[in-house]
């Protein structure tokens, strides 16, 4: 365990409510902040209305949420808490493909953890 942890997931087609996946988490207990990005009625972009993020905090893992990817990663290497495990749970159910289309190359494996043990 000496790189730090870092994994993406992504969703195919539909794209994730941010706004619903915000109540989710701090229902959970975890800190967000939205991070809204401009667009205008002039962009052409078919990604203009999918510029915004989560930014999410646990305890050891963080997260960026787009509508479509979510990134987990950790400053440094620690065991995962029940915090950290709550965040990672929610953003794999929200996020079910490890790779970002479906045809069979591009994937990721998520890396290896170790869970803390408390009580």
């Amino acid at each position: 365990m000496t790189d730090n942890y870092s994994y993406t997931r992504f969703r195919w087609v539909d794209v994730a409510d941010l706004e619903a996946l915000a109540e989710r988490l701090r229902e959970a207990g975890l800190e967000v902040s939205i991070r809204e990005m401009p667009t205008s009625e002039n962009d052409v972009s078919p990604y203009r209305n999918q510029r915004s993020s989560l930014h999410v905090k646990a305890d050891t893992l963080n997260a960026i949420i787009s509508p479509s990817r979510a990134i987990l990663s950790q400053r440094a290497r620690r065991p995962f808490t029940a915090r950290d495990m709550r965040l990672r749970e929610i953003v794999l159910e929200a996020f079910p493909h490890a790779s970002s289309s479906f045809f069979p190359w591009g994937f990721n494996v998520e890396p290896e953890f170790k869970f803390e043990k408390s009580g």
